[in-house]
């Protein structure tokens, strides 16, 4: 995550999203980094209580979000959130990336 910010040279004014957050390591690193805000997309829910129950340990609470969603679906309303980043993080195999690049 580290590299990542690195390269990316977040400001205050940068609002990072990451797709497959899972347990939102690289969302709560964003914020150390000094993005805006910050928003985890995950489709399995159980994953996405463990970011959040992190995250509601945390006070003040960050800007920061996680959501669950289904990325495959183009009708998604995660897909807001990607259109409104400055930031956007992912990783995935390449026949993920295939599958998602046409949404």
């Amino acid at each position: 995550a580290r590299k990542i910010f690195d390269i990316a040279d977040p400001t205050p004014d940068d609002k990072h999203v990451e797709l497959g957050s899972g347990d939102g390591r690289v969302n709560f690193f964003a914020i150390e980094a000094g993005v805006k805000q910050s928003i985890g997309i995950d489709v399995d829910e159980d994953i996405v209580q463990v970011a959040n129950d992190r995250l509601n340990r945390i006070h003040p609470k960050p800007n920061l979000e996680f959501v669950v969603a289904d990325l495959m679906s183009p009708l998604s309303p995660a897909w807001d959130h990607v259109k409104e980043a400055t930031i956007l993080t992912m990783y995935f195999a390449r026949e993920g990336l295939e599958k998602i690049r046409p949404l």
